[in-house]
């Protein structure tokens, strides 16, 4: 089952219904640019087969099997970008590693929600030693409005008082810290030569920094731009760069942004986006808040990957993980669930499109996710005109990502 978005006349996105290593097969050597996708962590998520990858080197062979597909399709030099659990991300590098990839960099995703599977001591210590008293202890969870007084479990049930004086001793104890960042490989297919060579004859081996720059008003004169290493002629805007000796580097053209980080932050999903005249409102748990709290202003260095409003769309930097409304978006008139989109680990449209940009976005790349689910990173290529191919082996996703696809190819470039 193949399913293909036009966007202008030529096919931009193609999804394919199948197991991955068995339609990587069928693709030639040496035909992929980048590959960006967000495989099965190993964790057994929420239940899900697909999620069940085995354990330790199990489940590192399973990884080695498409990792070899990845390596035979990518040209030399072409980046794969994966995303990873953080218990589980260790045997996804191994992996890559033994296929031949070099491993370049790991990037950070860093969010504000997030829920806590941590195992109660005080109740389990209760339990076993036979004084049970209520079960559960309410826990709050980024982006639901913040801490509230007098919480209950979903079950109605009061805060778990220890009823043993074991299990008072360990009362507060648990086995487990709230996920706040999951990590991604950043790695890339041996060069043939120098990076010069390997880009002209391949157009791979290298990041599109610019494109992937952190906007900012402030004044990037500072390191090679400073007083320095420049001589000021008419006025403080008219810079000439020194070169050696000679001086003559030409009219000094600012950096278009900051240079790109491997560190991604979003805001909490309580966050409140800026107000003419105001900045945006944060949540005491948001990760920008506590790094801004630790360093006024260091947010700034890290990529806030806005989002155009005229798409209507949630923005990535005021959503923890994915926002309700970019979920959704392509959610047929008639359907009736409360949650259309069922896919328990959708990523955001932004964030997907800024790793697009980064290894994905040279003139004529194609891109391949191997782990559709629900065309994420295919519709992050037709919202800007980036060349994907995506497989994914649930139908049920498949059904889901086309009319995704179909939704988001309305908002392109």
């Amino acid at each position: 089952m193949e399913i293909r978005v036009w966007t202008d006349g030529e096919t931009q996105a193609t999804l394919t219904l199948g197991d991955c290593i068995e339609v990587m097969a069928t693709l030639e050597p040496g035909s992929i640019h980048a590959i960006v996708t967000d495989p099965p962590y190993g964790l057994e998520f929420m239940g899900k087969a697909w999620d069940d990858m085995g354990h330790g080197n199990a489940q590192q062979a399973r990884h080695a099997r498409w990792l070899a597909e990845a390596y035979r399709l990518l040209k030399p030099g072409g980046y794969i970008v994966a995303f990873g659990g953080t218990r589980t991300y260790h045997r996804l590098v191994c992996a890559a590693e033994d296929a031949g990839f070099e491993i370049r960099d790991s990037l950070h995703w860093m969010y504000g929600s997030g829920f806590p599977k941590s195992h109660n001591v005080s109740i389990a210590i209760d339990k076993q030693v036979g004084g049970m008293g209520h079960r559960g202890k309410a826990i709050v969870v980024a982006g639901d409005g913040g801490p509230q007084v007098g919480l209950v479990n979903p079950k109605g049930a009061e805060r778990h008082v220890p009823r043993t004086p074991e299990a008072e001793a360990w009362d507060g104890w648990g086995t487990a810290l709230k996920p706040a960042h999951e990590p991604i490989m950043l790695a890339r297919k041996p060069l043939i030569g120098t990076v010069a060579k390997n880009v002209l004859a391949h157009g791979t081996g290298a990041l599109n920094i610019d494109a992937c720059r952190v906007g900012t008003d402030d004044n990037l004169n500072g390191g090679a731009y400073s007083a320095g290493a420049s001589e000021r002629h008419d006025g403080a805007e008219n810079w000439r760069m020194k070169r050696g000796k000679q001086g003559n580097a030409g009219e000094y053209k600012p950096p278009s942004g900051r240079w790109p980080p491997n560190i991604l932050l979003t805001h909490s999903a309580a966050c409140l986006p800026p107000v003419p005249g105001a900045p945006h409102a944060c949540t005491p748990d948001c990760p920008v808040a506590a790094l801004d709290a630790q360093n006024e202003g260091a947010s700034r260095f890290f990529p806030p990957l806005d989002w155009d409003p005229v798409h209507d769309v949630a923005p990535f930097l005021y959503s923890a993980k994915t926002a309700k409304k970019e979920r959704e978006h392509g959610r047929p008139e008639d359907c009736t669930d409360k949650r259309w989109n069922k896919h328990p680990t959708v990523k955001p449209v932004a964030l997907m499109a800024w790793l697009l940009k980064l290894v994905g976005s040279a003139p004529g790349a194609r891109v391949l996710d191997p782990f559709a689910g629900s065309g994420t990173t295919l519709c992050a290529g037709l919202l800007h005109g980036i060349e994907t191919i995506g497989i994914e082996r649930e139908a049920a996703y498949v059904e889901i990502a086309r009319r995704r696809m179909a939704a988001w190819s309305e908002l392109g470039e």
